[in-house]
């Protein structure tokens, strides 16, 4: 870290920054607090910006019309630009490569940036330069020790900040969705003291996330290229209709029966378009169950699966979970409550918001931190 970040950090100790999420699908804002096991917002606003920010892994730019952020940022935040706001980002996952990998210990003492660089640059299109990366150790398991790594393309970051000030806003720190995310996850398991892990499943608008935690650390993370986008594209691709109308229909359509494990469920006209996609998923989320498996046999079962994000508002989705996978599932927005500027919010509407409740929790403000969350 520069001296000005650190010197950065000390003086904004006391600064609290609003939440802010720019996402593919929503912008949203929030700031509040957490006590006694209840979120309390003084602020939660959102509007829906489809179009503007586009994450492509080989490109060097995110934001399609720099005037159309800047209204939308307007319209956040009632009608204008905000004036020197602190806010810490959150970004969609897609914008950022990130995994966990084992070092050896003799590799630790060695040269541990150039192993992780070597994972990043295996599996990120662009040439190393181009990134920005962080990263975090856990504790030692035998000679092996998990690093979380992040990464994101340096000129996508830089224009995020740049758009960002030009909006009258003071980013202090940029996150992906998951680690946010983790924030909230290592609160409510942190004090479960269980020898068996929690799958984590947050169903975003591009993509979603997979982790696998152990008393609210980090153990296994993936990124699932399926998200509500490709849901949205599926059915105007099969049923011919417009992106509002199929939005409303995947809202009020029971697309999922009781017992969407039968016979019965293939018989549903919606489901049977949606079939091949929940097939993925599921499929994707038992190989990262498998690895995890393979990598730390003693544990065993799986305690539970906490679900999240828009697309875990699906009727019946825990049933399609439990009998296809049989893990017990939890839906996030049920586990506290959330009291906003009108009112108390409903489960659907908390799971939406997972990933900046945990920005509450954690402390964001802090410059090129992943805040210790990995086992």
């Amino acid at each position: 870290m520069s001296i000005i970040d650190f010197l950065t950090e000390r003086f904004l100790k006391d600064v609290t920054p609003e939440i802010l999420e720019l996402g593919s699908h929503k912008f949203r804002r929030i700031a509040g607090i957490f006590q006694d096991k209840t979120f309390k917002l003084d602020t939660f606003a959102e509007v829906p910006s489809e179009g503007i920010l586009n994450f492509y892994p080989d490109r060097k730019t995110a934001i399609s019309n720099s005037g159309l952020f800047r209204k939308k940022i307007a319209e956040l935040y009632g009608g204008r630009l905000p004036s020197e706001k602190h806010v810490s980002i959150i970004l969609p996952d897609q914008a950022f490569g990130m995994g966990i990998t084992h070092l050896s210990t003799v590799t630790l003492k060695i040269n541990p940036m150039a192993a992780i660089e070597r994972k990043v640059q295996s599996s990120m299109p662009l040439p190393l330069a181009n990134y920005k990366l962080v990263f975090e150790s856990g504790q030692p398991k035998g000679n092996k020790t998990p690093i979380l790594f992040a990464v994101g393309i340096e000129n996508v970051l830089k224009e995020i900040t740049n758009a960002a000030f030009s909006s009258g806003l003071l980013p202090l720190s940029i996150t992906p969705s998951c680690i946010m995310l983790s924030g909230l996850i290592r609160h409510m398991e942190s004090a479960q003291n269980s020898p068996y892990p929690s799958v984590i499943l947050h169903m975003g608008h591009g993509n979603s996330f997979l982790g696998i935690a152990l008393n609210g650390l980090l153990r296994f993370m993936e990124t699932i290229p399926i998200g509500g986008k490709i849901f949205v594209e599926t059915l105007i691709e099969g049923e011919s209709k417009t992106r509002q109308e199929i939005e409303k229909k995947l809202q009020e359509e029971k697309i999922l029966l009781e017992e969407p494990t039968s016979d019965a469920q293939g018989e549903i006209p919606t489901y049977k378009i949606l079939e091949p996609v929940f097939a993925e998923l599921l499929k994707r989320i038992y190989e990262g169950l498998q690895t995890h498996s393979q990598e730390f046999p003693q544990e065993g079962a799986f305690r539970r699966i906490l679900v999240s994000g828009g697309l875990s508002a699906f009727k019946n989705f825990d049933k399609l979970i439990n009998g296809n996978l049989g893990l017990t599932v939890i839906r996030i927005g049920t586990l506290f409550s959330v009291i906003g500027p009108n009112g108390p919010l409903l489960a659907d509407e908390i799971a939406r918001i997972a990933p900046l409740l945990g920005g509450i929790l954690l402390r964001p403000w802090k410059i090129e931190k992943l805040e210790k969350l990995v086992a």
